[in-house]
């Protein structure tokens, strides 16, 4: 593994650490009328114009480093490229629709000699190249310019860099603007070694080889030589360095560092004009016409770039940038007080005057709605349309396209057909899932709603009274997201739809797992409801240990034996998940403690709760002096009678622990397996130490599989046709590739095939055996450890579909009661509580829970 000898720019660490997480009020409260009003006519439609400027050649590439919209309503972008400069100047007159070369002279750039790539095979040589680059309403240019010079010697490879700043007019005129920011470090030096191998541990001897060892490394990563001096140029501490340029015109330049500061610069000198200090930290900065924005997530500044003189602070902007969603705003100013800005929930205006905002496009009838995608460019354009460069990243898939909203005063300000859709809590593959349908079918409104905000004072138990008055009044949502809610109990009040007509032909035909396709299944032989994913309770060990383990005593009795052979270092297992494993242990042991009429089997619950407390017992005098002092800390946390126990935070995915189970740190894991990228984690350590394997969670019931995604349809669903469409999308390979590989394993056959498909396959020179990258830890003692990144073999998806093939029982699936029997039992594993007492209470309040 390769370790950083030397400190390279803090920008590339802040850069990835600083930025717009931002968000959407999501409300429509200024005085025009919202846009999603129903009824009439007259709203903005999207028009999808793909990405004219996306590379067509397979072997070059090209993105977006910054568009503006110039004075003369010009769309200008530049795009880094594999072209000599590394970038290239693309116009649009026609409002983004069609691009060709800009006629800006460029020919003074040739004395940076960006085209001249010095270096060999290697990467050993010289190169220059441009980044942080802003446009101004004329067109002029200003940049970043980078000289680096790179050279391996004995396996260290040392690269020293240079960074300067220019102008580039709009007449083809470059000069130098000489920057006066403080501790702006323009000199950087590093090295790293590759002399080092995987374990840490050094293949060479520096001494052999003529490379001097260095005697110290402090803390922040800088290497200090013998003499205690710095090899870094600059105070280190102090240091600085661009994050962001904002070009008002060919005189004037704002400029965020990476401490939070924002400067106006003069380009003719480099002189700082105006520091901007009334903030802490800057998060993001907006130049929007003649006003500078400046956020710190508390509070967007707004200054007169004229007299840079603060006009107003703005809470409410500050609100709509950290509420949910993407948040992007738009370097663009109407009528001198409004802004624009998009998220997930569409396009707004917000009128800095009177701090309102209002609505314009509708995300849930645009591509916008995606979570997962991000406005990276939002132009509203002189004649009354936006301009939108989007990315969306949803499931398996990725696209960029450029989309444009033009207003249609004859289209319908809503569908006619609408379909609502309820989570208990917010889901991400949900709003993924209803954005993909949307997208499929414009002549239908998605509305996706939650019970469980976060943002009032409802708890999951008021949600769910509040549904179920609506849904047995007949006036509840369309689709129902099953997820902690009670599924059987809505079956037997007869509140959910008979789905057999849609789902059983894709069954016949082979498109489903069958057996959890039919997880809901009646005695009438009709299906109610059916799960999207599903997860797979697994253990991973050694061998020799997963061999022992057959049901829940014989955890109890390993963890026995553990306390006998005890290594230092060593845990049972992770030290937190001592307080988890009443909760993750859950799924295949919870089907047992109920009877076949529905009700508490106390004597199974018990012998449950005997197990999981011996365990905790064992493994809690294995752990060292601080891990038990951090856990008893964190004991009166659980065991108050404020905790809000929820079940469905339980089971998380064990895959990436197996590293831990590889460098001696742990002795078992478990839970839920959610998807393939897990498997591709566990694969690659079970290929780099072949006594690591995994198979299903032992428990006192046998095959158990966890459905996850559970859709129903609303029984007096005023929409039950357009319900079963979507349903029938839901269950589609098409509507599954909107299922990321972290939610689970879909429960479409066709999409769970392709998503052990190497995505790499069928390219030239493929090679399955070629490592995808590496991912590592380090242990309590220093010692790196890494692992090599490979798509799993034929024969790990095969153990993995084997292990599918044989689950035939699903878990439990109350969460309300399995959160109320965790809450109650928490005290009895880590607390004073009997068993018996804790199970006693458990009765008490799952009879109060019934009888409501």
């Amino acid at each position: 593994m390769k370790r950083m000898k030397k400190l390279t720019s803090i920008g590339l660490v802040l850069a990835m650490t600083v930025g717009l997480l931002a968000g959407c009020s999501g409300s429509g409260s200024g005085n025009g009328e919202d846009a999603s009003t129903s009824g009439g006519k007259g709203r903005y439609v999207e028009e999808n114009w793909g990405d004219p400027l996306e590379s067509q050649d397979d072997n070059s590439y090209s993105y977006i480093q910054t568009m503006k919209q110039l004075s003369d309503g010009t769309i200008r972008a530049i795009v880094s490229d594999s072209s000599d400069r590394g970038f290239s100047v693309k116009d649009s007159t026609d409002g983004g629709k069609t691009w060709g070369d800009a006629s800006m002279d460029l020919s003074a750039l040739d004395q940076l000699n960006l085209g001249d790539d010095n270096t060999d095979d290697d990467g050993n040589g010289d190169y220059a190249y441009v980044g942080s680059m802003t446009i101004d309403a004329d067109g002029d240019l200003a940049f970043v310019y980078t000289q680096s010079h790179s050279e391996t010697k004995d396996n260290v490879t040392s690269v020293d860099s240079t960074e300067k700043y220019y102008l580039l007019t709009k007449d083809g005129k470059l000069s130098e603007i000489a920057m006066e920011i403080p501790n702006l470090q323009k000199e950087q030096h590093y090295e790293y070694d590759s002399s080092e191998d995987e374990t840490g541990s050094k293949t060479d001897d520096p001494a052999d080889s003529g490379v001097s060892a260095e005697s110290e490394t402090e803390d922040d990563g800088v290497v200090i030589n013998e003499n205690g001096d710095s090899d870094n140029k600059g105070d280190t501490e102090a240091s600085n360095g661009i994050q962001t340029l904002k070009l008002k015109d060919a005189e004037n330049l704002y400029v965020a560092d990476y401490n939070g500061a924002v400067y106006h610069v003069t380009t003719a000198d480099g002189k700082i004009v105006a520091t901007f200090d009334d903030m802490n930290y800057v998060n993001n900065m907006y130049l929007c016409g003649d006003k500078l924005l400046l956020d710190d997530y508390e509070k967007v500044y707004e200054y007169d770039t004229a007299t840079d003189k603060k006009i107003a602070e703005h809470e409410a902007l500050a609100s709509v940038i950290t509420s949910k969603g993407s948040v992007t705003i738009a370097d663009y100013l109407k009528d001198g007080h409004t802004i624009y800005y998009s998220c997930t929930e569409g396009i707004y205006t917000y009128d800095l005057d009177k701090d309102t905002s209002e609505q314009i496009v509708d995300g849930n009838m645009s591509s916008l709605v995606s979570p997962s995608g991000n406005v990276e460019y939002l132009i509203p354009k002189d004649d009354g349309q936006i301009f939108v460069k989007f990315s969306d990243y949803t499931g398996y898939t990725s696209e960029e396209s450029f989309l444009n909203y033009a207003y249609d005063k004859d289209a319908a300000k809503r569908p006619d057909k609408e379909l609502t859709i309820y989570t208990l809590k917010d889901d991400y593959t949900i709003r993924t899932l209803a954005a993909a349908y949307q997208k499929a079918h414009p002549d239908v409104y998605v509305k996706v709603e939650s019970g469980v905000s976060g943002d009032d004072a409802v708890t999951t138990s008021d949600a769910i009274r509040t549904l179920n008055t609506e849904v047995m009044g007949g006036n509840g949502p369309d689709i129902l997201l099953m997820d902690g809610l009670p599924v059987n109990s809505y079956v037997e009040k007869g509140l959910l739809a008979d789905v057999s007509d849609t789902v059983n032909p894709l069954i016949s035909d082979g498109k489903l797992f069958d057996k959890i396709a039919q997880t809901y299944k009646g005695d009438d032989g009709k299906i109610y409801a059916v799960p999207m994913t599903f997860q797979v309770p697994i253990v991973i060990g050694r061998k020799s240990d997963l061999e022992k383990l057959n049901n829940l005593s014989d955890f109890a009795s390993l963890a026995q034996d553990f306390v006998k052979d005890h290594k230092k270092n060593e845990n049972f297992i992770e030290s937190y998940s001592l307080y988890s494993m009443v909760g993750d242990m859950m799924y295949t042991n919870s089907a047992s403690w109920f009877k076949e009429d529905g009700s508490l089997d106390s004597d199974s619950l018990k012998s449950y709760l005997n197990d999981i407390k011996t365990i905790y017992n064992a493994v809690y005098e294995t752990l060292s002096d601080k891990d038990k002092s951090d856990m008893d800390q964190m004991k009166q946390y659980y065991v108050s009678e404020d905790y809000e126990m929820d079940a469905s935070w339980y089971g998380s995915d064990p895959s990436y622990m197996a590293m831990y189970i590889m460098a001696g740190m742990n002795r078992i894991a478990y839970g839920n397996m959610a998807g393939t990228s897990s498997l591709g984690d566990l694969a690659s350590i079970m290929r780099k130490d072949a006594d690591i394997n995994y198979k299903a969670l032992p428990g006192s019931v046998q095959n158990v599989y966890v459905p996850s995604e559970i859709i129903g349809i609303n029984a007096k669903s005023k929409n039950i046709d357009t319900a079963k469409d979507f349903y029938a999308f839901a269950l589609s390979a098409d509507g599954q590739k909107a299922i990321d590989s972290y939610s689970g394993f879909p429960v479409n056959k066709e999409r769970f095939d392709a998503s052990l498909v190497d995505p790499d396959a069928g390219t030239e020179g493929y090679d399955p055996n070629e490592s995808k990258g590496s991912w590592g830890m380090t242990d309590e003692d220093g010692n790196e450890i890494s692992v090599d990144s490979y798509w799993p073999t034929d024969d790990q998806i095969a153990q993995l579909k084997n292990l599918i093939d044989s689950l035939d029982t699903p878990s439990y699936g109350d969460y309300t009661i399995l959160s109320t029997i965790l809450k109650d039992s928490m005290n009895a594993i880590i607390g004073d509580t009997s068993v018996d007492d804790a199970v006693e209470q458990v009765v008490k309040d799952i009879d109060i829970y019934l009888s409501e």
